[in-house]
């Protein structure tokens, strides 16, 4: 392993003599001041069970322009893009060639903020909140400056958190590398773990972001699922996450859900429950050919399972 700089041993040092929690308040109090932020990022997921292990990496680079700009960007065939540009939210996913545009939701959490409640989001860089919600925090000593942190998160069945571990920047107060272990519950009642992993490469702050890096130009042939004919079959979001609230008439509804690459096959797994009944949902989508788009889906409920197969033209 490569030894630390003198002096940043000495602020490493430093570090570890503090609170946890002081830690974590200079780090939120950094981001919060921040005018512009741009970095490159590798999010890297490892998942597997007793008899199978996976890993997947994707290069994001990731732009923001306070308080409400945003870029995140996953070049390549299996691309996804993200923009808020203060009054819209753009989702562009490349494979299927479809985008959608909606309305800035005022007080609505932003794409690439971090979010305590559910703190596993793979594509998350930008920690004004890392100080909430927080049950337990540590300071690791090792090389670099690494806080351990568990969450107060929202309670889900079929899911368990490991705490969170960020390594800080002992000089910039700004987060290198996030890791979090998470495990959810499959459509056959086993547990499928994943490692979640965000490193920051090529940090830049308070430099110039040109205004047009957040103008959204759909590529010609892109379908707008937001136009009322394609309404109803694509949602917005990447990366997983998960909802829950109150239901019209009454009652709760908790939704939950991850995505991964396997291959050339993009996983979604999510658990749906509404007035404590609960179903599981595993689909993959693959592409064929750059023509068709495959979609095996599996629905497990309380007494029976479906599966069926769809073969989407897109042409």
């Amino acid at each position: 392993m490569q030894d630390e700089p003198e002096g940043e041993l000495r602020r490493s040092a430093i570090i570890r003599d503090m609170d946890a929690m002081t830690v974590l308040d200079n780090v939120a109090a950094t981001y919060r001041g921040l005018r512009t932020f741009a970095a490159d990022v590798r999010a890297i997921t490892e998942s597997g069970d007793e008899g199978s292990s996976h890993r997947s990496e994707a290069r994001i680079s990731v732009l923001h322009v306070a308080p409400d700009r945003v870029r995140i960007e996953q070049p390549g065939r299996q691309g996804v893009i993200d923009i808020a540009d203060g009054v819209h939210l753009h989702h562009y996913i490349a494979p299927m060639k479809r985008y959608v545009k909606l309305p800035v939701d005022p007080g609505a959490p932003l794409p690439g903020f971090f979010r305590p409640e559910f703190p596993g989001g793979g594509s998350d860089f930008l920690f004004h909140r890392i100080a909430e919600r927080v049950l337990e925090a540590r300071v690791i000593t090792a090389p670099g400056v690494t806080i351990e942190v568990r969450y107060e998160t929202f309670e889900s069945t079929g899911m368990q958190r490991g705490p969170v571990q960020f390594v800080v920047d002992p000089e910039t107060w700004l987060v290198r590398r996030r890791s979090c272990t998470v495990s959810l519950q499959d459509h056959q009642g086993g547990w499928h773990t994943q490692v979640l992993t965000t490193e920051f490469d090529h940090t830049a702050v308070n430099e110039s972001i040109p205004a047009n890096a957040f103008d959204f130009i759909p590529p010609p042939d892109a379908i707008d699922m937001s136009r009322p004919e394609h309404q109803g079959g694509f949602g917005f979001g990447s990366g997983g996450g998960e909802s829950s609230g109150p239901m019209p008439g009454g009652g709760t509804f908790q939704h939950r859900s991850s995505l991964e690459w396997e291959g050339e096959t993009l996983v979604e797994r999510a658990t749906v429950r509404i007035k404590g009944v609960e179903a599981a949902i595993e689909r993959r989508f693959t592409l064929e050919t750059g023509r068709h788009l495959l979609i095996e889906e599996k629905i497990r409920g309380p007494k029976s399972e479906v599966s069926r197969e769809l073969t989407l033209p897109l042409e």
